[in-house]
């Protein structure tokens, strides 16, 4: 299994040294703002950017245009996460796909490092992208939208591995007035590998990973 750094992390991976999907298909190249990008004419509140009539929507936005952007809301572990079995196993999967969207919504480099165990490269690499992105640039949507775990497998008292299968959208990075920056062209399907772990009553994500790569 080869980890893989996906979502918004991938632009950053892009622009270094690229970034390979799912299958080991190289992901098209970003298309980044020039100097004839429009203004931004949008302001961000607490809860929505406000923008002018006529706003772009997301999946047709491209470079340049303002767009809306919500403030998501800081995922928090379920109940179901209080056990170390294959139903609290699938709902930390479940979280950490939260906070891996979160993470490049707020953005936020700080908890996808905390959910990870002190061996999880990808929480190490996705904290570090998004801060060396800095706080005016966030993703304007969910980068990895799980569809289906499709297997959870206890590999010994306190590990599990998990198959997935997720989505990936166009991947929008904006900045605070809410104009596109940056476009990741999507979309496409990923599957997926992680191997978890229950530690001191907490999962924690230890490898994401391709499936079979």
């Amino acid at each position: 299994m080869r980890v893989r750094v996906v979502g918004v992390v991938c632009a950053v991976a892009v622009m270094l040294s690229g970034c390979a999907g799912s299958g080991g298909e190289e992901k098209p190249p970003l298309t980044t703002a020039t100097s004839s990008a429009v203004e931004s004419n949008a302001v961000v509140t607490d809860e929505l950017t406000e923008s002018v009539p006529g706003y772009v929507p997301l999946d047709k936005a491209e470079v340049g245009d303002v767009v809306e952007v919500e403030v998501p809301v800081k995922p928090e572990p379920s109940a179901a996460m209080a056990v170390n079995d294959e139903a609290g196993a699938r709902a930390a999967v479940r979280y950490f796909y939260d906070v891996i969207n979160y993470s490049g919504r707020a953005p936020d480099p700080d908890l996808i490092i905390d959910v990870g165990s002190d061996r999880c490269e990808y929480c190490e690499d996705l904290g570090k992208a998004i801060a060396e992105f800095g706080p005016n640039i966030r993703s304007a949507g969910d980068a990895q939208v799980l569809r289906s775990i499709d297997a959870a497998k206890q590999l010994r008292d306190s590990s599990w591995i998990v198959s997935t299968t997720s989505d990936y959208p166009s991947v929008l990075l904006v900045d605070g007035d809410g104009k596109v920056t940056q476009k990741q062209n999507g979309p496409g399907v990923l599957e997926d590998q992680l191997i978890i772990e229950f530690d001191n009553g907490e999962w924690r994500l230890v490898i994401l990973g391709e499936r079979g790569a």
